[in-house]
């Protein structure tokens, strides 16, 4: 990914849950961000499905969701989010903003899934899968077939059964 920034139609920040959707439970247990991640997990998996779905129209079950794994995962999440221009609204508690940014990751992602599930209950799905999809434009234009998507645990599973030996405990 680059390192640029992606704009952020400033009508999506007016909307009243989008206040919601940057605030980490870190800063308040009562009035957070968790419950708009759990619904926008939810809208991102399904539209991006839907776009792999129709664009390779030749894969199987099992190639599309590895795709979608590439995709929709704790790095790209946060990577994504990292490139709005408006990351410098998200509200943590003073430990965290502390931390290192290797453990801000899942933070981020949470954002990031936050603010789609406000704008799917604000503007329905059709709005939030437009944002889904100019947000993962870069991602999908270097998609193709051919490219090895397996994770590293899948991969060494594979190598340790093609050699005869018993998978890892984990």
């Amino acid at each position: 990914m680059s390192a640029s920034s992606i704009e952020v139609d400033k009508s999506y920040l007016e909307l009243p849950l989008m206040k919601q959707a940057f605030i980490h439970k870190s800063v308040s247990s009562a009035q957070n961000n968790e419950r708009l991640e759990f619904l926008g997990d939810a809208v991102l998996e399904i539209a991006v499905s839907d776009y792999l779905f129709n664009r390779f129209d030749k894969l199987d079950e099992g190639r599309l969701t590895q795709m979608r794994a590439s995709l929709v995962n704790t790095q790209s999440l946060s990577e994504i989010f990292q490139q709005l221009d408006c990351k410098g609204l998200l509200q943590t508690s003073k430990g965290t903003n502390k931390l290192d940014e290797t453990h801000k990751h899942s933070i981020y992602a949470g954002a990031l899934e936050a603010c789609i599930g406000a704008i799917f209950i604000e503007l329905g799905f059709e709005e939030s899968k437009i944002f889904i999809l100019r947000l993962f434009k870069d991602c999908f234009s270097n998609l193709n077939e051919s490219v090895e998507l397996k994770d590293a645990k899948s991969r060494l599973q594979e190598a340790l059964q093609a050699k005869g030996f018993e998978p890892p405990q984990y």
